[in-house]
């Protein structure tokens, strides 16, 4: 129950940002419990570049340690279009491709998950 009631509060904070957010983490969790701002955690989720972009964009994130990451693509009804990464990645700093396709214009998230810890994103495809 509290992991849908956090994912439900989640879905509330990203539809109330604004564009002008776009070079912040939208938000973090650790399981149930949104993380305060500047908390310290073993991966940095960046923004993307270009954004708004079409139709590809770079994902930029680096990774503390060794871990497995997993790196997925929403739409905004937050339906998943797509798994980028899902594999266990050495400490350093990556760097992914995300090739739009055929998806239509709008605002995406991509949300990155590592050891218990999600951080979220928000990004602009225009056509």
């Amino acid at each position: 129950m509290k992991t849908i009631y956090a994912f439900f509060m989640l879905i509330l904070l990203v539809l109330n940002l604004s564009c002008s957010d776009n070079n912040k983490i939208t938000a973090a969790f650790s399981g149930d419990e949104e993380l305060a701002s500047g908390a310290k955690v073993d991966f940095l989720l960046e923004q993307n570049y270009p954004n708004p972009f079409n139709p590809a964009t770079v994902i930029p994130f680096s990774v503390g340690r060794t871990m497995h990451i997993k790196l997925d693509i929403y739409n905004d009804d937050w339906n998943n279009v797509r798994t980028l990464i899902d594999k266990e990645l050495s400490a350093g700093r990556h760097i992914v491709t995300f090739n739009a396709g055929d998806l239509p214009s709008g605002d995406y998230f991509y949300v990155m998950t590592g050891d218990g810890v999600k951080q979220i994103m928000k990004m602009k495809l225009l056509k």
